[in-house]
């Protein structure tokens, strides 16, 4: 049987500073900003290739939803980067 120690009610923690996931760091925001900037270009061609053959016309709108669906992963990506520069400052 392991012993495991528990922590009182009235004791200091050990740890003071909480440690961020490693999928919140500013280095994977940078990664996923820059990954859904390909994935918006890749949207964007999609709706040109689609609106240029005629048969595939009535199909633009799931590029569409690639382009939405990256400017909103984006925007979300820069918005906490902004906000956690400004309240570390």
């Amino acid at each position: 049987m392991v012993h495991v120690p528990i922590m009182k009610k009235n004791s200091r923690p050990v740890l003071k500073k909480t440690a961020l996931p490693w999928y919140d760091s500013n280095l994977s925001c940078l990664i996923l900003a820059a990954a859904m900037i390909a994935v918006v270009l890749f949207g964007i061609d999609g709706i040109r290739v689609a609106r240029r053959i005629s048969g595939y016309e009535a199909y633009s709108w799931i590029p569409l939803l690639l382009v939405m669906g990256g400017l909103f992963v984006f925007a979300s990506c820069v918005t906490r980067m902004i906000r956690r520069r400004t309240q570390r400052d």
